[in-house]
């Protein structure tokens, strides 16, 4: 199914791959279906993009490839339980924030979405107590390296004189 999209033009996106959120996403809950854009080039991270609105897209990363120890609580209860049900056809994706520097970039593993593949449905889950925030880094920062001196530093000095 072809979409519109301010930041890629035309894309065509896999029917299998086109999803309903009923409640939106925090912060867009008038937006409701979604597909994914790959990218070969950007994997394991692939573009969420709106039907509705061609300048909504997220930059999402199944989180497992990342954080291999991430671990989700949720209570599904009501409609998020018949909705989002067998474990053996979600997928996990969180919201990332690209920094300017991409190394700074980060997830948002507090709220992660959870999309049931078969019923072709997600949600946007905030987890309650829990030890993840919103913006947990991608990326672990560069060791801390020993202070230079003046003269490593790159700074010149000069005198007059």
């Amino acid at each position: 199914m072809q979409v519109s999209t301010e930041r890629f033009g035309p894309v065509e996106i896999n029917p299998e791959e086109i999803y309903d959120f009923p409640l939106g996403i925090i912060g867009f809950p008038e937006y409701h279906k979604y597909g994914i854009v790959r990218d070969p080039k950007l994997l394991p991270f692939t573009w969420l993009q709106s039907f509705e609105e061609p300048r909504l897209c997220f930059f999402v990363v199944e989180p497992f490839s990342l954080f291999p120890d991430y671990e989700i609580e949720v209570k599904l209860d009501g409609v998020l339980r018949r909705d989002v049900g067998d474990p053996e056809n979600l997928i996990v994706l969180c919201i990332c924030t690209i920094a300017q520097d991409f190394r700074d970039s980060t997830a948002n593993l507090l709220a992660p979405l959870i999309v049931n593949r078969a019923k072709q449905v997600g949600y946007q889950v905030v987890m309650e107590e829990s030890r993840y925030h919103t913006r947990h880094r991608l990326f672990a920062p560069p060791p801390e390296s020993e202070p230079k001196s003046a003269g490593e530093s790159g700074i010149q000095t000069s005198s007059a004189g």
